[in-house]
């Protein structure tokens, strides 16, 4: 029998991979918006199938516990539901509860709505690499909170308004080559580390201000960005993570490092859920535009 550890915060939990008896809860919360739960349970490792969809289940979600939530059924066959009608603010914490009402089972997480750290400048250089390319500097300016442990990713990506009036938006890759990003992702191999995701913490800024650089090829905007006579912009985002969400990526990374190389064995996943596996989380962030031409 072979058997995976994945660490919370505050518990192991170990999945038999030959097992049906986990449930896995994601929910990535944003302000403003409907909130998407979802919730599977595992399969067995030889399994063909991805998940396994759970029947008799309700998922409530609490705004500043212990008010009181919004309860809503997960049709069966299926592995999501919407939840709307809740006004969350930055600052407040967020409950979801997945009751499995047939095998009598509860997995909950928790998180809080942070309050997004503000983008203070944005500025661009280009400069050539070669005869057929050139290299797009982005350099943000931000001010963190002071004598806080907090947690960021700067994500870069293509927004196309295109001509039949729809908008296409597009993840672009970046370099991430400052110094803050290689501290912050130091436990990572080498490979993982060249994209290491935009993951930064407060270690180095820690309420001074601070200016961050990273770049992006021009040719791979180009390549996202096909229609000719569309409007084109770079949308950057700084987010301001939980703790639980940042470690989430960061392991993940770590875990994909490990399948590259595989000499190093077998690492855990970040989870906040309690009495099961996966990710509940805040997300805020801020986003500045940079308009760009071919």
């Amino acid at each position: 029998m072979t058997l995976i550890a994945l660490i919370s915060c505050e518990t192991e939990a170990v999945i038999d991979l030959n097992s049906h008896s986990q449930i896995v809860v994601t929910s990535f919360i944003y302000k403003d918006s409907t909130v998407t739960v979802k919730a599977y349970g595992t399969v067995s490792y030889t399994d063909t199938t991805k998940y396994s969809s759970l029947n008799g289940v309700y998922v409530t979600m609490t705004v500043n516990p212990p008010s009181d939530g919004i309860s809503k059924y997960v049709k069966e066959g299926e592995i999501a539901t919407s939840i709307d009608g809740m006004n969350i603010e930055y600052g407040d914490s967020i409950e979801i509860d997945i009751y499995d009402k047939i095998n009598d089972k509860h997995a909950s997480g928790y998180t809080k709505m942070l309050k997004p750290v503000e983008i203070k400048d944005i500025s661009v250089t280009e400069f050539v690499r070669n005869s057929t390319d050139s290299i797009m500097g982005i350099t943000i300016t931000m001010r963190d909170p002071k004598e806080t442990r907090d947690y960021y990713q700067i994500v870069a990506r293509a927004k196309e308004e295109l001509s039949t009036g729809e908008t296409r938006i597009t993840p672009l890759e970046c370099d991430y080559s400052d110094y803050l990003f290689y501290i912050a992702n130091s436990t990572l191999t080498t490979t993982i580390q060249s994209s290491s995701a935009g993951l930064f913490n407060d270690e180095m800024i820690n309420g001074k201000q601070r200016n961050i650089t990273f770049n992006i090829m021009k040719a791979d905007i180009s390549k996202v960005m096909r229609e000719k006579d569309s409007r084109k912009t770079i949308e950057v985002l700084l987010y301001h993570h939980t703790y639980d969400y940042y470690n989430y990526i960061h392991t993940a990374r770590l875990a994909q490092s490990y399948l590259i190389l595989p000499v190093f064995g077998i690492t855990s996943i970040h989870s906040n859920i309690e009495n099961g596996v996966g990710i509940v989380t805040g997300m805020s962030f801020d986003k500045k535009d940079i308009e760009i031409t071919r």
